[in-house]
């Protein structure tokens, strides 16, 4: 059974509106136009946001992604896939962690980790919108398809929005990640600094091994 860490640091809150929507309604079942609209009137946030990856490990591009998503909703669970097909640098437990540690900022956030199908853990935990971040044309090519597909799979509980990952992060992934460190590169900056520092403690464990 999956587990998951909710933050609990600071009061639960959202983002407020620079400028209010008028939907020409009081009824507060209206829906806003588009999931990027983030609410739909003061208090009412976009329930449940899921924003899915391997996270092997978090890097600043995912947490600039999670940041402002977060911005989107009144809860957002960041789900660490488990893949058993696909060794992993990190452990389930230690990417949570970190994730917990990298996010300890925001006070809507849920960490959790699964396997299997997306779309069903999206219809078991009643998510909304499906967050994914795109880095250059090579990522849109495979989202699409994959949004596409759990379109079908999602029976019009969720819809999937997209947010372009800052620049200064469109090259940075985690497998690029753990290789430039594991040749002595300098990373920092480019993921957070827990994640750095597990990934140096780490090194030296198996050095010591």
């Amino acid at each position: 059974m999956p587990w998951s860490y909710v933050n609990t640091e600071a009061d639960n809150c959202s983002p407020k509106r620079s400028v209010p929507f008028d939907y020409g309604s009081n009824d507060d079942t209206v829906q806003p136009p588009s999931a990027y609209t983030g609410r739909v009137k003061e208090g009412k946030p976009l329930k449940k946001a899921l924003y899915a990856g391997s996270f092997d490990p978090i890097t600043a591009g995912h947490l600039d992604v999670i940041n402002r998503a977060s911005k989107l909703c009144g809860t957002l669970v960041v789900g660490v896939i488990q893949n058993p097909s696909k060794a992993s640098a990190f452990t389930g437990e230690e990417r949570m962690d970190m994730i917990r540690r990298a996010t300890s900022h925001l006070s809507n956030i849920q960490i959790d980790q699964f396997d299997g199908l997306l779309a069903d853990y999206v219809l078991r935990h009643q998510i909304t919108v499906v967050v994914r971040g795109l880095r250059a044309t090579m990522d849109f090519e495979y989202e699409i398809q994959m949004a596409q597909m759990n379109a079908r799979l999602y029976h019009d509980q969720a819809e999937t929005i997209f947010l372009m990952t800052n620049p200064e992060h469109s090259f940075v992934s985690s497998s690029l990640m753990r290789e430039v460190f594991a040749l002595g590169g300098d990373i920092s900056g480019l993921v957070p600094d827990c994640v750095l520092e597990m990934m140096m403690k780490k090194a030296v464990t198996s050095k010591g091994e």
